[in-house]
């Protein structure tokens, strides 16, 4: 391997390579995130649609949401069930699958 020339931090070039590194690194991140929180809003989307479905198939209560959500730490079946059950207009996903 050649030696190289010293690189100074203050260089142009070398503050214009590590702003270049930071945007990519930053686009990287936020795509990312995007793309969790899209798969994790199409569960919550399913989970709501999977209680709805057996809330009208068997015949189940508007209880059963609650004691869903109970078999989990957090209140994500609550919100599924009342997204699709109780808001499907603001839920309206189906672009998000494609």
């Amino acid at each position: 391997m050649k030696k190289s020339p010293e690189v100074s931090i203050a260089s142009p070039e070398y503050r214009r390579f590590i702003e270049q590194l930071k945007a990519r690194v930053l686009s990287a991140r936020l795509s990312a995130a995007r793309a969790v929180n899209r798969d994790v809003i199409l569960l919550y989307w399913d989970i709501g649609r999977g209680i709805v479905e057996k809330q009208q198939a068997l015949g189940w209560g508007d209880s059963i949401v609650e004691m869903v959500s109970a078999g989990f730490s957090t209140d994500d079946g609550i919100f599924a069930a009342q997204c699709v059950g109780h808001a499907p207009a603001l839920c309206n996903l189906s672009e998000a699958r494609s």
